[in-house]
Order: structure tokens, then C-alpha cells, then sequence
């Protein structure tokens, strides 16, 4: 159990360490292998989705999809490799949307 937890807080420390270098801050989940973070000013958690989507080609979910709520969040999945969550953020800083 210690080494499956220690797999998802390296994804987990990944994921939330490369959104970090790109400005994108949020505090790192703990518990769980989603992570939730802000949109970017000037857009709402569909319209965020939408745009990274189209233009990084990384899947997020709208945070409003979980509850009023979860606007201007959305959710990431954290159970890829980090490599893999490494690129998806630096496919997302390409986007200077937190510049």
C-alpha cells in the first residue's frame, strides 16, 4: 500500500510542481488523484476547458460539471505517468495563459 501511495504523491508532486514553473498555482490535493485548479482570468471553467482543449489538446473537466461550486475550476486526473502530466502542463504553459 506504502508504494501505491508513494506512486500517486509522485504524479500528484509532478503535476502540481510543473504548474508551478508556469504560474498556474494550486494548492496540491491531498487524498486523492484529482487535482483542481483555477482557470485563467477571463475565462469560466467550459470556456477554460474548451480552449486548452482545442488549443493543447489536454483534457480537463469543467469545474461547474461537479456543482456551483466547482466554477472557475476544473479537474485534472493525476493517475497518468508524471512524464506524461509534465507534458500536458507544458502543452498548457505554451498557451501563456498565466503569464
Amino acid at each position: 500500500m506504502r508504494e501505491l501511495v508513494q506512486r500517486y504523491e509522485t504524479r500528484r508532486n509532478a503535476f502540481f510542481d510543473a504548474a508551478k514553473k508556469i504560474g498556474w498555482n494550486a494548492v496540491p490535493s491531498q487524498g486523492s488523484f484529482f487535482g483542481w485548479l483555477p482557470v485563467a482570468k477571463g475565462f469560466t471553467s467550459e470556456s477554460f476547458f474548451e480552449y486548452v482543449l482545442d488549443k493543447a489538446h489536454v483534457v480537463l473537466a469543467p469545474g461547474v460539471g461537479f456543482g456551483k461550486g466547482g466554477e472557475n475550476y476544473v479537474r485534472i486526473g493525476l493517475l497518468s505517468e508524471p512524464e506524461r502530466l509534465t507534458e500536458a502542463v507544458e502543452r498548457i504553459g505554451k498557451l501563456h495563459l498565466f503569464d
